[in-house]
Parts: structure tokens; sequence; C-alpha cells
């Protein structure tokens, strides 16, 4: 990259955070939707500039900053809202005020840039911290922006219908698109380099639709959390119940298309983990809701059979030692107990970008195994304390919720967040920004609901 371009590139950077800043001072929850909602189209706006408009990689790479100044502005006016309500005292007061999770977050990011600034390759370091920590500012900049009952119902309501689209998508693309579709419709030639991988069965070659996001994985992760949503409003009596079981059906056809063994496991975890929360509430769990959600799993049984995903499943159970996520992560624990350390910060592949070289000093694919080769297992032990502690004080906040709504939003995340623990072992989905912004929006708003007063509302309006 030239210095004409990185200038370029750092205006344009510039540009976006001064706009949502100022969107962010003015709307501060709505802004935040806007993002989240946005995030979920992103890869296949980048898709169509690559590859239908053949844009330039200055274009393109101009074009991606979006998400990252909106987090940013969003962020200035976050820590200007904390500045002016500073309590007597200053930092120091503050500091004292700051509970264990603030402080394990603070030890993680410490781990994070040290390990980053110490890395071999320090930019790729950098943009490897970049992946994994600024996600997290959703997590906290909702505890600022605390969403009022009707903004939260009309974001669920537009993202719901936003998955619906990318269900029907990844449907299509799985059933009736050619690779010459693909190539017509601005994706490109499908490649797992690309995002768009291939998988053997009943003896033929299928395509694996990546939708609107990154790849079948991370598409298969959305659906995991739309259809846990879906499956929790389904129990509580409302007239919108059969509209809702449209949705768990579409929801689930389209991740057993995907093809992921990890999500549809992701998936039964959750559930099991929704329905766990509400053991002690029978008539939800007796009553006509579960009867709907048995339809949805019946139907999705009935996908696996006829998509050959079965075979699939059956095929990977026969032979676990010969698949190579299980080989892949076996390899990765063995060299991690000679290595404790790591290999280096945005040195583990698969990493995707222009600051990340081309051969990695390790391969590993899930992002746990990363996280300990990049960040050495002391970071990885601190992570895993983080996760726990956000798990706590997410029950608390189930405990908190009383409408429906809060319900389901925080039984989502406890779910989808065990869910995707499992996923994360042999997926690195860790470095998708849109998937881990809504998962961080999910888990942030089931712990700050346990945290704070009842009633009480806040905004980043000034």
């Amino acid at each position: 990259m030239t210095p004409t371009q990185a200038l370029i590139l750092a205006t344009v950077f510039l540009i976006y955070v001064l706009v949502f800043y100022f969107l962010g001072r003015r709307s501060g929850f709505p802004a935040l939707a806007g993002i989240l909602l946005a995030l979920l189209v992103h890869e296949w706006i980048i898709r169509w500039l690559t590859s239908l408009f053949e844009a330039s990689p200055l274009v393109v790479t101009a074009a991606s900053l979006w998400k990252d100044g909106a987090l940013a502005g969003l962020g200035l006016v976050w820590l200007r809202r904390r500045m002016a309500q500073l309590p007597e005292g200053g930092v120091r007061a503050l500091w004292s005020k700051a509970g264990i999770l603030e402080g394990l977050l603070i030890l993680v990011v410490a781990v994070g840039v040290i390990s980053a600034l110490l890395s071999p390759n320090r930019l790729a370091g950098i943009m490897a911290f970049r992946d994994y920590f600024e996600p997290i500012l959703v997590f906290f900049l909702l505890g600022a922006i605390w969403p009022e009952p009707r903004q939260l119902r009309g974001l669920v309501r537009i993202w719901l219908a936003v998955l619906a689209v990318m269900a029907l998508l990844g449907i299509t693309q799985t059933l009736f698109w050619s690779a010459d579709d693909y190539v017509r419709w601005g994706f490109g030639v499908p490649q797992p380099e690309a995002g768009i991988p291939t998988v053997g069965l009943r003896g033929g070659i299928q395509v694996r639709a990546p939708s609107t996001v990154t790849g079948p994985n991370e598409l298969g992760m959305h659906m995991v959390l739309g259809l846990l949503t879906v499956n929790q409003l389904i129990l509580t009596p409302q007239k919108q119940r059969w509209p809702l079981l449209a949705l768990g059906l579409l929801f689930g056809v389209a991740l057993v298309l995907t093809f992921s063994r990890s999500d549809l496991i992701a998936y039964l975890v959750g559930l099991a983990a929704a329905y766990w929360l509400r053991r002690r509430d029978r008539a939800s769990i007796l009553g006509h809701g579960t009867l709907l959600n048995a339809i949805v799993l019946g139907v999705m049984l009935v996908a696996v059979l006829q998509s050959g995903m079965l075979g699939h499943v059956a095929a990977t159970a026969a032979n676990l030692e010969g698949q190579f996520h299980v080989q892949d992560t076996s390899v990765a624990l063995e060299v991690l107990l000679d290595n404790p350390g790591g290999v280096g910060m945005g040195l583990v592949g698969p990493r995707s970008g222009a600051f990340f070289p081309e051969q990695p000093a390790f391969h590993v694919e899930g992002s746990v195994f990363q996280i300990a080769f990049e960040m050495g297992i002391w970071g990885l032990g601190l992570w895993a304390l983080f996760a726990v502690v956000i798990g706590v004080w997410a029950v608390r906040g189930w405990r908190r919720a009383e409408v429906p709504l809060d319900r389901a939003m925080v039984g989502t995340a406890l779910g989808g967040g065990l869910g995707l623990s499992f996923v994360l072992l042999f997926l690195p989905l860790m470095q998708s920004m849109p998937l881990m912004s809504w998962m961080w929006f999910l888990l942030g708003y089931a712990v700050h609901l346990g945290r704070r007063p009842v009633h009480e509302h806040g905004s980043l309006q000034s």
C-alpha cells in the first residue's frame, strides 16, 4: 500500500467516524441497530463490488471501513458521555466502581495489546487484535444505549425479516444455483477461499451457500440465533405464533442446507439450554408452543434425511479420527502443550486480508485454539474466565426478565453462546464481525438486564 492510498483510507475512515459520531449523538440506539442490521449484508455488498462491479482493491477497502468507523464513532460518543459523568474523584473513583467483568476485560485487552505489539508481524498482530476486540464494543455500548421496549421490538422484527431473506437466498443458492449462477450474480467463482466451499453428498458435490455473509458456517450460526429466538417467542401465548412457526421452518431448513455439522449441534445445545432455563415454567413447556417447536424439529429432520445431511453426519461419526477438524484440533493441542506461549498474534491461520501473511506460522481452524496460539494459554484462560462471568451475569438477566421478548433475548444469548462455544472449538467464526457483533449484542442485553436498576433506561442522546 502506497502512502497516498493509506492517506485516502485514513481520510475515509475519519469521515465514517464523524458521520456515526453525530448519528450516535442524535439517536443512540437506532444508530447501533442500523449498524447491526447493515452488518448482515456487508459481505454481500463487498462481493458485488469485487466481482460484479470489479472495483479496485482501494475502493473495496474504503467501502469496508464503514463498519470500523461506525463503531469508533459510537465509541467516541460513549467516551464523551462517560467523561462528562465522571463521579467525584475522577477516573480513580470510576475504577473503584468497576466490577469483576470490567476488570477481566481490561486484563484480556491488555494481553491482546501486548501480544499484538510483541508479534513478529506487528501489523498483522494489530489487525488480529481488531478481529477479536472490535465486536466487544457492541457489548459495552449497549449498556449506555439501553433501548426502549418499542425500539427493541422494532429491531427484533427487522432482524428476523432480514434473517428470512438470508435464509431464502441460502436455500435458493443451494437448491437451484450452479457455479455459473454464482459468477453471474456477483458472488465470484465458488471456492473455499471465497467462502463458498463444497461438500460431498451421496456421491455428488454440493456447493455450500454463503447467502449474504462470509460463508455457510456463519450463515448457519445466524440461523441458529434466529431459530432460538423464534422457538422461545412461540412458547409465549400470542397471536403471532403462526408467522413465527413459518419463520422457524424457514430458518430450520436453511440451517440444515448449510451442511454445517457444528452449527446443527450448536442449535440442539442452544435449544436444550433454552428449555432448561424454562424448566420450572410448566405452562410454557407443556403448552401449544412446544408442539409447534416439535413441528419445526420434525421438518428439520425431514430436511436432514432428504438433503443427504444424515449420511454426511453418519460418515463423520463412523470415522471421527479421520475428520479434518478432529485431526486439526488434536495436532493443535499437542503443539500447544509444547509451546504454551503460542507463535504470535496475527500469525495463526486461516486468516484473510491484505495485512496477514500468506503462509501462517501455524494453522488451526478453531477460534479457541487460535486465541491460545496468538495470546498464549494464559490469554485463553482469561478469555474463558471472562466468558464464565458473562454467563453468570446473563443468568441473573434471565431471572430479571419479565416480558416475553426479554426472555427470548436472554435465552438466545445463553443458548446461542453455549452453542457457539462448541462451534469455536472447530471453526474460526470469531473472525466474523457480523456474527460476533450480534452475539455480543445478545450477551450484552442479557448481562446489562441483570445489572441495571429496575425500569432504568439509558440513552446516548445528548
